[in-house]
């Protein structure tokens, strides 16, 4: 173990340990309020709502909200005035946590095809809470559709809107097969327990965070795609360029012996052109003696 924390528990009592740390994390350092959290029924597998609620926690401190988090932590005063502030504080910080989820879950839906027409003809054109209207499973399907537009692709072009009066039990194990399988997403959530009791507003706020979460590497897996894309693009047209530019220099290196061997032979040519010159003047000269002989 490093600094209290067993990184490679072997025993439940090593992983009891843990969980407690996490526990205490929450409760003593940064004020949370862990109702009904027990260490030992997280630890045995026995409490997935609570379990969904420490997730959340983490979720609500590292990703959502982290300067109000710190602030938070900053708030070290022990006496009952500061813990309620804590309180107040903490309340405060999951209800802004709630919109910036919606607002999110707003603008995903409304930027995708499907998504719009599911807000506008069946949700009364805006999602506004994260339990009722999530019970059918609709919005399950219409929101991993548009973090993930071919998701569903072998279910039909008209999935996401035909799930609509569908069996919803059927539709959540659909959307949450398809999350995990695809875009590595825990199934944190029971369908046959919210098709039957309805959706518990805290799970289903973790399970989207997950979808944001997923959303957001999606969009940076992407960014990094055409990134390398534009980089190969660019070393194959520097490639481009210097094979242009070594071509240029054998044109160049081609041309010169070219205008050297054109030196050499007009050098040639014209020294055979005077040699033929001086061969027609001494023939000249050779027929006029000859003649100045037979006079």
């Amino acid at each position: 173990s490093a600094g209290g924390w067993n990184e490679e528990p072997k025993f439940k009592f090593h992983m009891l340990e843990n969980m407690n740390r996490v526990v205490k994390y929450f409760q003593h350092e940064q004020g949370k309020q862990l109702i009904g959290i027990v260490p030992s029924a997280l630890v045995d597998g026995h409490d997935l709502k609570g379990m969904l609620g420490l997730v959340w926690q983490f979720i609500l401190h590292f990703q959502l909200h982290p300067n109000e988090a710190e602030a938070e932590a900053d708030d070290d005063d022990a006496d009952k005035a500061g813990h309620h502030r804590r309180q107040s504080s903490s309340s405060s910080v999951r209800a802004t946590a709630k919109q910036v989820l919606l607002e999110w879950v707003n603008n995903t839906l409304a930027g995708s095809p499907h998504g719009m027409a599911v807000l506008t003809d069946h949700k009364g054109g805006a999602v506004k809470n994260f339990n009722k209207q999530w019970n059918d499973g609709v919005l399950f399907i219409a929101l991993i559709d548009a973090v993930a537009p071919s998701i569903f692709d072998e279910h039909g072009a008209d999935f996401v809107v035909g799930s609509v009066g569908k069996d919803a039990e059927e539709n959540m194990k659909t959307a949450f097969d398809a999350a995990e399988k695809q875009l590595s997403i825990p199934q944190l959530l029971d369908a046959h327990d919210i098709a039957s009791d309805g959706a518990d507003e805290l799970s289903v706020m973790t399970y989207i965070a997950f979808i944001k979460r997923a959303e957001q590497a999606r969009v940076v897996g992407q960014a990094k795609q055409l990134n390398e894309e534009a980089e190969q693009k660019y070393s194959e047209q520097e490639e481009t360029i210097r094979d242009m530019r070594r071509r240029s220099a054998m044109l160049k290196e081609h041309l010169a012996a070219h205008k050297q061997a054109a030196a050499r032979l007009q050098q040639e040519l014209q020294a055979a052109h005077q040699e033929r010159l001086n061969k027609e003047k001494l023939v000249a000269e050779h027929v006029a003696a000859v003649e100045a002989e037979r006079q």
